[in-house]
């Protein structure tokens, strides 16, 4: 969503591994991700790999600011951003409840700003002392569903003009709520 949102007041660039969905995403929409290597906690040496790749990617770019999008990629790169005196900034999309390990790597390096998805995301911040921005996801507005298309939809679904039916828009994580969704 971020990338699809263009601004000629802002350039930006994104560095991701290139065998995954967002690394697709990107290159799908014209855009020229730069490759990092995978990374994994558990081989250090490729935590290395990564840092190292990453601030040649800095380099090279010449960015101003770096944004992670969760604990994971906070934890590996956001010590390399600090070195290189970016303003460090760290997209929170969902409350942290219990923090987890990877938020407790993440926390080493505390941001210069947090950016929330939501009004809810700071009741639990990652980062107790980072000031919190609230940025809503850009999304386009639905057009609207006629009666008949309504009604042909809930069909195809098995359901009843009487029945209840409810969406849920989100990953299938259990943190997500679906049990509570389904409860209600």
């Amino acid at each position: 969503t971020f990338a699809a949102t263009r601004s000629e007041a802002l350039t930006q660039e994104f560095a991701v591994p290139p065998d995954g969905r967002l690394w697709r995403e990107l290159s799908g929409m014209g855009l020229t991700p730069s490759a990092l290597p995978a990374a994994r906690a558990s081989r250090p040496f490729s935590v290395l790999a990564a840092r190292r790749r990453f601030a040649g990617i800095l380099t090279d770019t010449r960015v101003d600011a770096a944004i992670f999008h969760g604990s994971w990629t906070h934890a590996i790169f956001a010590a390399v951003a600090r070195e290189r005196g970016l303003i460090v900034a760290f997209w929170q999309h969902t409350p942290i409840a219990g923090p987890r390990w990877p938020d407790r790597w993440a926390a080493r390096i505390p941001p210069d700003v947090v950016i929330a998805n939501t009004l809810f995301t700071p009741n639990a911040p990652a980062f107790v002392a980072a000031p919190v921005h609230v940025i809503n996801c850009p999304v386009a507005e639905a057009r609207p569903v006629s009666t008949a298309e309504r009604t042909a939809g809930r069909a195809m679904l098995g359901a009843t003009a009487t029945d209840g039916v409810g969406l849920m828009a989100a990953r299938f994580e259990a943190w997500e709520g679906h049990k509570v969704l389904i409860d209600a």
